[in-house]
């Protein structure tokens, strides 16, 4: 604040206009400075492409279930006598069925497999039924030779060298 005399302040004060001019000179052009500049021009975003593939997608799913006629005289309902997965359907879908076509073909790997094992266990039963005659035969000629006891031959054990 300026210092003043209560006769003066009636009259103007060149020291006060001097003041007030100066400080409007120094601060006008500060205030230039403080409007808004636009911000540089931000550059295009990079951007990766992909050429998209064409080919055909084959639809499929895996269903377990029953397959029954819609809005037919005549149902037949078809139930699979084993399990697996179908490999072909030979029918369309509405067409007339007849006792003995073909309607489906279940993969048969599976039953191979499970085949395969049981020709696998029906040879060890063989080798072990040959065994056993074999070691029958032995046991009986050892009886008459009264090499090994009856009990032995009743228990079904081998006898022991010694």
């Amino acid at each position: 604040m300026i210092f003043s005399t209560p006769q003066a302040r009636g009259r103007p004060q060149p020291f006060l206009n001097l003041c007030l001019v100066l400080a409007a000179v120094a601060v006008l052009p500060g205030l230039g400075a403080c409007t808004p500049k636009t911000p540089p021009p931000v550059p295009p975003t990079q951007v990766t492409v992909a050429r998209p593939l064409v080919r055909d997608i084959t639809d499929w799913d895996e269903f377990t279930g029953r397959l029954a006629a819609v809005e037919s005289v005549e149902s037949v309902e078809v139930r699979a006598r084993v399990d697996g997965y179908l490999r072909t359907v030979n029918f369309k879908e509405g067409a007339l069925a007849r006792k003995g076509d073909l309607l489906f073909e279940i993969d048969p790997r599976p039953v191979k497999v499970a085949m395969d094992q049981a020709k696998a266990t029906l040879t060890v039963a063989r080798a072990r039924l040959e065994l056993t005659v074999h070691d029958l035969e032995r046991a009986q000629g050892l009886i008459a030779s009264h090499t090994i006891s009856a009990r032995d031959l009743d228990a079904g054990t081998r006898p022991q060298q010694r």
